[in-house]
């Protein structure tokens, strides 16, 4: 952390963000931003399929966490972990065995969020559950993925 810190503080983005590199906390920072990104094409497909498609909280969630999944994967591996201990077929499959263990995460809390705050009726605690779900979820996701596949 302490050096996530001082690359921070002394504005050495070039390192922070374009360099290599197996610092945890680095990776973590650079996850958060690819998390977001996958999050936000999560959301969007989520909505598309919900508002515009009719769909319901599971399949709305389930077909915007896949799309979401696939975005993560991609810039994952273009700019997180650039260092791969496996073939591309073996480490995708094993991403997506993490990424549906996340979709079986995230949809549980989406489910039980909304059953509790009944957000057939309310369609913004949809939205709020999706968020606590994809925290949740991003924790998972990360340490996962950092300590099975690509472990020092």
């Amino acid at each position: 952390m302490k050096n996530l810190f001082s690359l921070l503080i002394h504005f050495k983005f070039r390192e922070l963000l374009l360099e290599g590199t197996e610092d945890t906390w680095i990776q973590l920072f650079r996850s958060l931003f690819v998390g977001g990104i996958a999050t936000v094409v999560d959301f969007l497909v989520a909505a598309l399929v919900r508002e515009g498609l009719g769909g319901g909280d599971i399949i709305s969630n389930a077909t915007g966490f896949v799309f979401g999944l696939i975005t993560n994967y991609v810039v994952s591996i273009l700019w997180v972990f650039k260092k791969h201990n496996m073939n591309i077929a073996k480490e995708f499959a094993i991403f997506t065995v993490i990424g549906i263990i996340g979709l079986i995460i995230n949809t549980g809390i989406v489910y039980f969020l909304g059953k509790l705050w009944n957000s057939e009726e309310v369609m913004i605690m949809f939205y709020v559950a999706k968020i606590i779900a994809t925290l949740i979820t991003l924790i998972w996701n990360f340490a996962a993925r950092k300590l099975i596949l690509y472990k020092n």
